[in-house]
């Protein structure tokens, strides 16, 4: 008797356990098929801004790669300050048949809460805006490809060739500053400046890996848990493990394609190294020749340079991310602005 019991309170239990699994199956699956309903209706996704950029006439069968759409943000599109006027429209004059889709804040925040619900709480536990844009940015990429360019990067010539001849390609800061500034060496990969086909796997394995740079150490620099400390590291490891396939091929941007200028808020700093050279004892030998290298070639241009005639980019280095305390171009106390839409009505 005793057994039969037991047998029945088992039964039961088992019972009770299938129907509360089938009960939460149920419930993931309408949640789910919610998601793709919200992602599937029409601009659900999208920034409200989006232009296409007036062109002739052209060849219809021109095979490009790499979607033509450039993306930009910035907070409130209908106050950016002044001194992106020019270099904003420089897209739109090198770059006719593609178009602009233009990310403010709100924007960014739904494009994530809908399209990418499962890192909405890591999205929002970002100390900062900048953070933000920074995750943003790799997101968009994998989402719908194109080129994605700081609202400081100035076009020079047209990106017609590059989307057509390449798959997937990211920036690299001057060596000046991977050599001088940054921990991490040559290279410095840059999310300034990237672009790729939709759906590639780097930029898919970044978003899932940026996770992994939370913390309290990376929550106190965004460099190193969504900028180009994070990238970097991330670009060495994709590369090592993909170099044999080629559908998982990513460019690296000699640093004259994308930023051929170095900061010149960092000059000073620069020159003070090069001058003392109290760090060369520490150094290996082939960074201390690299270190001479670039000290001579920095000299020998009174320590500026400009832009190459294989420049497709300039980024001017405006800092837009950091603090009111390390603003050279002054953006935080600007009070000139515009409307991104001018650009279209004039």
């Amino acid at each position: 008797m005793g057994k039969a019991t037991e047998w029945r309170r088992r039964w039961r239990l088992n019972c009770s356990l299938a129907f509360i699994l089938s009960c939460l199956f149920v419930y993931l699956v309408a949640r789910s098929q919610k998601n793709f309903s919200e992602r599937e209706t029409a601009d659900a996704c999208l920034p409200k801004l989006r232009y296409s950029i007036p062109a002739p006439a052209e060849n219809t069968t021109t095979d490009y790669r790499i979607p033509r759409i450039i993306h930009m943000t910035w907070s409130d599109p209908g106050a950016v300050p002044f001194l992106f006027r020019p270099w904003i429209e420089s897209w739109i004059k090198h770059n006719p048949g593609w178009e602009i889709w233009f990310w403010d804040d709100r924007d960014i925040d739904k494009f994530i809460s809908t399209c990418y619900p499962h890192f909405s709480e890591t999205f929002n536990s970002y100390p900062t805006t900048g953070y933000k844009v920074d995750a943003f940015r790799y997101f968009v990429m994998y989402e719908f490809g194109g080129i994605y360019a700081d609202i400081d990067s100035e076009a020079l010539r047209s990106l017609n060739e590059l989307a057509r001849i390449e798959s997937c390609i990211v920036g690299q800061e001057p060596l000046e500053h991977a050599h001088f500034l940054g921990p991490m060496g040559i290279p410095l990969v840059s999310n300034a400046v990237m672009a790729c086909v939709p759906k590639h796997k780097f930029f898919r394995v970044v978003i899932d890996h940026l996770g992994r740079h939370t913390g309290y150490f990376t929550w106190n620099d965004i460099l190193y848990a969504t900028g180009p400390y994070m990238l970097t590291q991330e670009y060495h490891n994709y590369a090592a493990g993909n170099s044999e396939n080629p559908l998982k091929h990513i460019s690296l941007a000699a640093p004259e394609l994308f930023m051929p200028t170095i900061d010149e808020s960092m000059v000073d700093m620069i020159k003070n190294t090069c001058f003392s050279g109290h760090m060369d004892f520490f150094m290996w030998p082939a960074d201390v020749a690299r270190r001479k290298e670039l000290c001579n070639r920095l000299m020998g241009s009174s320590y500026s340079n400009a832009p190459s005639e294989q420049s497709l980019v300039n980024h001017h280095w405006t800092h837009t991310w950091a603090t009111a305390k390390h603003d050279p171009w002054g953006v935080k106390n600007m009070r000139k602005f515009f409307s991104v839409e001018q650009l279209w009505d004039s």
